[in-house]
This record gives C-alpha cells, structure tokens and sequence, in this order.
C-alpha cells in the first residue's frame, strides 16, 4: 500500500474504514493477505494508534479482517454484514441498542471466561485512563473496543453482531460529540464499572451500571426527548449506590 496523505479530521475512523474497505474490495488486499504493522500503517494514513485500532474493531465486526493475536490482521475472504439500520431514526436505534446492550450484559454476567474476565478487566482500565486523560478519540476507541469484548464474553455471535451494528449506526446516526469530555467521561464511566460487574460475575452490578450508561448516552445523543425509563431504580442500588471509581474518585449518579 502507498504513502497517503493524512486524513482530514471530520471523522478520521471513518475515513480509514472507508479507505481500507475500499483497498480490499478492489482487490489491492486480497484474501489472506495481511495488513500492514500497526505503527506502519498509522504512518501511512496518518492517523492515531487509537483511531487505526478502532476502525480495525469495526473491520473485524463486519468480518472483513480477522485480528490474531500475536500474529497481526489478515484480510478474510468472508462478505461483509448487511446493515439494515441507516435509515433509522436516533430513537429508534437507541430503543433497539438498549434491548440489545442489556441481554448482552445479563448473558456475558453468566458465561464470561475466565480470560475474557481478565480481558474485561484490562479493557476498563484502559478507557478509565483515557477518561481521566480526558481524550476524546481515545474514550471513543477504549468504549467501542470494551462494547466488542463485552459481546464476546456473552458467547451468542447473532446477538453480538446485531449489537454492534446498532452501536455503528447510533454513532452515524447521533454523531456524538466527544468534545464534550466531561459529560461523555461521566456516561463511559458507567460503561466501565459495567464491565468491572460482568468480570466480577456481579450480574446486578452490571445490568445497573448498564442502565446508566446507555440512559446517559441516549441523554447526551437526545438532550430534548423525554426522559426514557431504563429501569434504575433505588431498589437496585446495592454497595456501589454511589458510584465509587476504582481509582478512588466517585461517579455522577447520571
């Protein structure tokens, strides 16, 4: 693959989809074929190892590479996912990923590994650097590559895929702003401690935490629809009632 100019900034991870979607469908990436190193490539694009590594994460969703561990990313001969979704509106899409988000979170509570727990674990840590970083490109990756492994950890591919698909098409269709860090740190501080339930096999945990997060995001993506009810109540509040982070500090309650 050529040198190519730095992308502009209006969606960087969209740009590099695009572009990598478009190497491999005219064949300049056939199957099987690997994609450059990670540090090469982001060299080539001009982009971030954080926006290279999400796009890579959609990529892989739509199985069009397959990531190996220890190896590197391989083009795969496999069509990509159909999405049906870019029509919808923002409030169907988040009615649809709430349904979605909150299976997945009940199922990876009971069928997480332990590696995926581990796996969980480090993916948390690593967005509660990026919020506390307060980098916006960054707190999107860490979110979107935490989503994917909470997907996996629940061992229902359908469900995971549909997830992710409605993740996409959310963000197309919402067009988050994350310069908005302080209330998008809040809400993806949510996403976290959610996950830190699902390793910690805290099934209640994670369902509230979950709650939080996607009413959060639906707050920020429609700051003027009605408030929508996703069922967190006092009830359900246990010993992480305020919203304790691990590194000390203390979450909004949202």
């Amino acid at each position: 693959m050529p040198n190519q100019a730095p992308f502009a900034r209006r969606r960087l991870v969209d740009e590099v989809i695009d572009h990598l979607r478009t190497e491999i469908s005219s064949g300049r990436l056939t199957a099987g074929a690997r994609l450059p190193a990670e540090a090469r490539l982001t060299e080539q694009l001009g982009v971030s190892r954080t926006t290279l590594r999400e796009a890579i994460v959609v990529l892989s969703h739509d199985g069009l590479v397959d990531v190996r561990q220890g190896d590197g990313t391989y083009v795969t001969d496999g069509a990509p996912a159909v999405e049906p979704l870019g029509n919808r509106s923002v409030s169907e899409l988040l009615d649809l990923r709430r349904g979605l988000h909150l299976e997945l979170t009940r199922l990876a509570s009971a069928r997480r590994t332990e590696s995926e727990a581990s796996q969980l674990r480090e993916h948390a840590a690593k967005l509660a650097a990026a919020l506390e970083s307060r980098a916006g490109e960054a707190m999107q990756a860490g979110a979107a590559t935490l989503e994917s492994a909470i997907g996996s950890a629940a061992h229902s591919s359908l469900l995971a895929e549909l997830g992710q698909q409605t993740s996409r098409a959310v963000e197309t269709a919402g067009n988050p702003d994350y310069t908005r860090v302080s209330s998008w740190s809040t809400a993806l501080g949510h996403l976290a401690e959610s996950a830190h339930g699902i390793a910690d096999r805290d099934a209640e945990s994670a369902d509230r935490f979950a709650r939080l997060w996607l009413a959060a995001q639906a707050s920020l993506l429609e700051p003027a629809k009605r408030p929508i009810e996703y069922g967190v109540q006092e009830s359900r509040r246990g010993p992480r009632a305020r919203h304790t982070r691990r590194d000390g500090g203390q979450l909004d309650a949202g």
